[in-house]
C-alpha cells in the first residue's frame, strides 16, 4: 500500500498494533509499553496526501468511513471539516490468531462452567446477543462466538464496525457501503442472498434492530453485538431501539419479535484489574407480553 508512505514502517513494526493521527503533527503509536508520540510528518500535505490515496483506495465518499486495509488492518477516518484539525486517522492491527472458547479459558475470560453453558447454547441454534458495557471487549467476545460455532454451519457475518479476527471455513463477510439509511436494508437483502445458517452483525445500533430482527425471524440464527450497563439493561434498551426502529411495533409487539430470533444475552464485563470477564450468562424469557432473564451462569 504504497499510499501509505511512512506509516508502512509502522505497519510492518510487529511491536506496534495501533495508529493514531489527530493532525498531521499529532501522531501517536500503541504498543506494550503504551502510547508514544511520533514525527512522522512535516506538514499538512504529506498527511492529506495519504488521506487522499486513502479515500482512493477505498472509494470513500463520506466524511466519515470506517473499513478494511486488508484481512488484518482496520481504519477509521474523519475527514475535515468535520474533524476541526485535519483528516483524523485511526489505523488498528488486528490480531492474526484464532479467538476460541480454549483461547478464552486460558485468559480466564469464562471458566469451566461458563464454557460448558456457552459450548450448550452454540450447539443449540439459539439467537445470541453479546453484550457489555463500553470497553468490556464485546467484539472479543464475539469473535470467540462465531469462531466457536460448530465447523458445519455456514456463516455470514454483517460488519456495521471493522474490527473482527475470524478464522473458520464457509465465511461470506459484507460491510455496508454507508451510514445512512439506505445502506441498512442493502446489506441485509445481500445477507439474504448468502443464505447462511447463522448471520452475525457486529454491532446492532438504534437503526439496525428491528430490520436486522425482522430479516432473522424466516432466516436464520442471529448473533449481534449490543450495549448495555447490565444483562437487565441491555434487554430494556434494545427492547426501545426495536420500537424505534421499526415500522410501528408497540412495545408488546417489538417484545414478541425479540423474543423469537433472540433467547440468549452472553454479558461481559471489565473488572477493576482490566480483566475481561463473562459474568453472566442469561435465557430471555417472554411471559404476558413482557421480558425477563432467567439465569443460565452467574460469575461467583
Amino acid at each position: 500500500m504504497e499510499f501509505l508512505g511512512k506509516l508502512n514502517d509502522y505497519l510492518a513494526d510487529d511491536a506496534i498494533f495501533e495508529i493514531s493521527i489527530d493532525s498531521y503533527h499529532e501522531v501517536y503509536l500503541h504498543s506494550k509499553e503504551g502510547w508514544k508520540r511520533a514525527h512522522p510528518f512535516t506538514s499538512k500535505e504529506e498527511l492529506l496526501k495519504i488521506t487522499t490515496g486513502l479515500k482512493e483506495f477505498c472509494s470513500i465518499k463520506e466524511s466519515v468511513h470506517s473499513g478494511y486495509l486488508n484481512e488484518f488492518v482496520s481504519f477509521s477516518l474523519v475527514q475535515a471539516p468535520l474533524s476541526l484539525k485535519g483528516d483524523s486517522l485511526r489505523i488498528l492491527k488486528l490480531s492474526k490468531s484464532a479467538y476460541d472458547l480454549t483461547q478464552y479459558r486460558k485468559w480466564q475470560a469464562i471458566d469451566e462452567e461458563s464454557e460448558k453453558v456457552l459450548k450448550d447454547v452454540l450447539k443449540s441454534k439459539k439467537g445470541i446477543l453479546c453484550a457489555g458495557d463500553f470497553g468490556s471487549g464485546k467484539t472479543t467476545l464475539f469473535n470467540v462466538l462465531i469462531n466457536s460455532l460448530p465447523s458445519e454451519e455456514s456463516l455470514v457475518v454483517i460488519e456495521s464496525e471493522p474490527g473482527l479476527t475470524i478464522h473458520r471455513e464457509r465465511v461470506s463477510r459484507i460491510m455496508p457501503r454507508g451510514r445512512s439509511d439506505i445502506h441498512i436494508p442493502e446489506a441485509i437483502d445481500a445477507a439474504s442472498r448468502m443464505q447462511g445458517d447463522t448471520i452475525a452483525l457486529s454491532w446492532m445500533g438504534e437503526r439496525w434492530a428491528s430490520p436486522f430482527m425482522d430479516f432473522l425471524k424466516n432466516n436464520a440464527r442471529g448473533i449481534a453485538v449490543v450495549g448495555g450497563h447490565s444483562p437487565e439493561n441491555t434487554l430494556s434498551r434494545l427492547l426501545r431501539q426495536t420500537v424505534i426502529s421499526s415500522d410501528g411495533y408497540n412495545l408488546e409487539e417489538a417484545a414478541s419479535v425479540l423474543h423469537e430470533v433472540f433467547q440468549v444475552i452472553v454479558y461481559q464485563e471489565k473488572r477493576d484489574d482490566n480483566k475481561r470477564v463473562v459474568t453472566h450468562i442469561d435465557e430471555i424469557v417472554l411471559k404476558g407480553g413482557e421480558l425477563s432473564l432467567k439465569p443460565l451462569y452467574q460469575k461467583k
